[in-house]
Order: structure tokens, then sequence, then C-alpha cells
């Protein structure tokens, strides 16, 4: 269905898509063990295989460098045989649906194949062992030099290491491995999000595993001190996470924006209804709110564009006119009225946060729709 076909050859499922075919084996675990798209080779090797390590605890894995703790990989699901059933939806999405057992426990991996381009939503679920951190490990389309990660308010790059072997750094939303020293391959390469804030790990070769469950509890400094007011926690029912990978080409910010999105909305999440359209990728409506201070319609804007010294051109698409429109601060305060022209008003875009008041001569400005809804268009220097 959807020019989307499941062939059995010989043990392997294979996913012929539009843009390429993915090879499922069930004798290893059900991983990945080829990927039909360009610029993309597994050399030998498996991906999306689900690995369980022993971990006796410590947020040192997650950007906080604690001298202490174990690490040390227990198994995979490429280990073991799996059982691997696929269906195709109306829409041409196929779903493999993977049964396997992992340190001795049942999981359940899903992974759901886009019939249009190279995406791949992965979700694992399972009731992992005490003291286990579970991670997803996908295959990289190349050596790594480092990793570009969306952190709240930004997007920065990191080393693939800080002091431990490996460093699992915090993940917001979306990341991609460095493959060289000029910088983040902008033109391609594998992007992956997750559904939920976790840790990521890039390794050497590329190899990006994300941590989908976990039940670490103990947490010590030098093997032996307790950490005074650890995250402790006890939790020996089912968890689940979901991690999305994109293996398109084009701009590695503007695909981990679309892959965030695309993964939101496919774990129940979708972007709210805004009364107020982006015309440009570099710049998202974040938040619409009714002013707690003041008059007006309070909009929150993020620049996503490496440059700052940009303007934003802000309408009103609805009945009525803007009549008036300031920066504020987080406190509502205004700081600077801007000058309405044509119609529309010029927003600087400062930094990555921008935060503007919008007034307008409709009877209604609110953040439901209809009258008073705002427009904004990027207009670029010269």
């Amino acid at each position: 269905q959807g020019g989307t076909a499941l062939v059995w050859r010989g043990r392997m499922l294979v996913v012929e898509t539009a843009w390429g075919a993915i090879t499922f084996d069930p004798q290893r675990g059900g991983t990945i063990v080829d990927i039909d798209v360009a610029g993309y080779d597994l050399e030998g090797g498996v991906s999306h295989d689900v690995i369980s390590y022993r971990d006796s605890g410590g947020l040192w894995r997650m950007g906080q460098e604690i001298h202490g703790g174990r690490w040390s990989r227990v198994g995979a699901t490429s280990d073991v045989p799996a059982t691997v059933r696929a269906t195709v939806g109306a829409d041409g999405t196929a779903r493999v649906m993977v049964s396997v057992r992992l340190d001795d426990r049942p999981m359940s991996i899903v992974h759901s194949v886009d019939p249009a381009r190279p995406l791949i939503i992965t979700t694992v679920s399972g009731a992992p062992r005490l003291r286990r951190s579970i991670t997803l490990a996908v295959r990289g389309t190349g050596p790594a030099v480092g990793v570009t990660m969306h952190q709240p308010g930004a997007v920065i790059e990191r080393s693939l290491e800080r002091w431990y072997r490996p460093t699992f750094w915090p993940l917001h939303s979306f990341a991609a491995p460095i493959r060289d020293d000029s910088g983040t391959d902008r033109g391609g390469g594998m992007v992956v999000a997750a559904a939920n804030p976790t840790g990521v790990h890039v390794s050497g070769d590329g190899t990006v595993e994300m941590v989908v469950a976990r039940t670490a509890v103990k947490e010590t400094a030098f093997g032996a001190i307790p950490v005074m007011a650890p995250a402790w926690g006890l939790r020996f029912g089912s968890q689940a996470a979901s991690v999305a990978v994109d293996l398109t080409s084009g701009d590695v910010i503007a695909r981990g924006r679309r892959l965030s999105g695309l993964l939101d909305a496919a774990v129940g999440r979708p972007a709210p209804a805004f009364p107020v359209a982006v015309d440009d990728l570099d710049v998202d409506v974040v938040a619409v709110k009714p002013a707690s201070r003041g008059e007006g319609v309070v909009v929150r804007l993020r620049n996503w564009a490496p440059r700052h010294e940009r303007t934003a051109r802000l309408e009103l698409s609805g009945p009525g006119s803007l009549t008036g429109a300031s920066i504020v601060d987080s406190r509502e305060r205004d700081l600077m009225p801007l000058v309405i022209t044509g119609g529309g008003a010029e927003i600087p875009l400062a930094g990555h946060l921008v935060t503007v008041r919008v007034l307008s001569s409709a009877a209604s400005c609110g953040a439901g729709g209809g009258e008073g809804a705002v427009r904004i268009e990027n207009a670029r220097p010269g």
C-alpha cells in the first residue's frame, strides 16, 4: 500500500519504499543490517541495536562529572534472535514490530518507516533489571568529531567526550554528529531526535546512543561515598521511549526542528494551533498569550539563525489593524516601542528569544484565533 512493500528474502525482512529499502535481521535481534539510501553504509555492522549496560548510578553520565560509578555492557538485542512482524498502513507507513529478550527481560521495539523519506521512528518499551541503563544505538553515516545539539534557547556544539568514556550529554530534543573538523555537515548526515529529554552519546565512528530506559538507583563518588541529594528513585515497571532518525539531506538545524515536530505529533503532542504564522524557518513562534501586564497580546519568538542583525516583520492577518507594538522583557514591561509602517512593525532580532507586545484595533486579539491573528514575515537586510 502507498508504494511500500514487505518482502521476505530468506531470513531477512526488507521494507521497500519510494526512497529505498531497509533490511531487518530477526536472527540479530531484529536490528537493521542494511539501509539502501545514498551516503549511508553500515559496513557490516547493525543499526537500531538496543543495548543493556550495568550502571551503578551517577548523574555524571548526564553531564555532571563525579568520579565514581560503574558502567559495563551486559548484552544487546543483536546478540539474540527475535520475532519480527510487519504491517503497512493505508498511508504507506510500514510498522515493524520486534519482540526480543534483553538481559533475560522481554523488550518490545516498534519501527515506523516513512514511505516518502528516509525517516524512522522507533519506540522501545520494557522493564529493565535494577541498576541498568538501556540505550538505542543508531549507526552513523561516517566518523564524528563532535555533536551539534539543541538546548533550551540555542543550538550548541559539544565534544564527543568530557572526562568519562562514554560521556552522555543531556539531550533536549535533537542532535547531529559533526562529521569533520570544518563543523557540522549542514548538507547531509544523520539527525536524531528524542520525544523526551534524555542522554545522548556519540562515538568516534558516528554511532549515536540515546538512553531509552534507566533503573540506576545508587550514586556514589569515588565508588564509595554517597553523593548528597542525588536523583533517587525506584522504578520496577515498564518504561517506554520514542526516538526518530532522519537520513535526508539539507540543513541540520531545519531538519532537526522538523524531525522533533514529527516525533511530537507521533507520540500525541501535535503543535499548538497558534493564531500566528511564521513564513521563515529561521523564526519560530513559541508562545502567544493575553498580556498579564498591560494591554494586548504577548508573542514570544525564537530566532534560529546564526546571525542576529535581522528583523522580522509582524502584521495582523485578521480583522482590524495594528495600532501598536513594543519589545517587552520577561515581566512584560515595555522596553522599546516599535514604529508601525504599512500596517506592520519591524521586530529587531537581537538574540535567540524576543518577546513582543501587540496591540490591535480589533475587538479581540486573543490567543484563540479569529480577530487579531498575527502574521510574521521575515525581512532580511539588503
